[in-house]
């Protein structure tokens, strides 16, 4: 079966008043990372990005002035993951975000299902107190390109995936 292992930067914490920033997204085909099946879209939010935002994950207004709008890439975000199960860490924070926009763009988005990395990270570790990305990434020995932007995360939330789901024996 094949998932779709995914992450956002956005202006904010809300999914109806701040904006999608960043998306990426791999396939995880057999228990493995499909190399040649990525997604990735700078996406111009049409306002300043806050400097709360830019000090998480560094993306400035001029990184994404030339990048294309949520109303261009959404669509083709959608088509990438094609009712594939879907998977984030802390899931909620980013399908929050998808379905917002999803609707305001009169799109359907109805994930074929959810798989929450942060959820796995705690049937694994029940005695563990954080879950956080960082601190899962830790444990499995696992190691960032770039934290808080979207494919090193994806990457690592990948890994963590595979990692979690043989170590719950969930089948791939």
């Amino acid at each position: 079966m094949d998932y779709v292992v995914f992450d956002l930067e956005t202006t904010g914490l809300s999914p109806e008043r701040d904006a999608i920033v960043e998306i990426g997204a791999v396939v995880v085909r057999n228990g493995e990372i499909v190399e040649d099946e990525i997604f990735h879209s700078l996406v111009n939010p049409q306002r300043p990005i806050p400097y709360f935002a830019t000090k998480v994950h560094g993306l400035r207004d001029l990184d994404v002035k030339h990048a294309p709008t949520i109303d261009l890439v959404l669509p083709e975000f959608l088509a990438f993951i094609k009712r594939k199960p879907l998977v984030a860490h802390n899931i909620s924070f980013d399908v929050g975000f998808i379905q917002a926009n999803a609707q305001k763009l009169g799109l359907e988005f109805p994930p074929r299902a959810q798989i929450c990395t942060m959820q796995l990270s705690r049937r694994a570790y029940p005695r563990e107190r954080s879950h956080k990305l960082d601190l899962l990434a830790s444990r499995l020995e696992l190691t960032f390109t770039e934290r808080h932007r979207s494919m090193g995360d994806v990457q690592v939330t990948a890994q963590a995936f595979i990692h979690l789901s043989r170590a719950l024996q969930v089948n791939l």
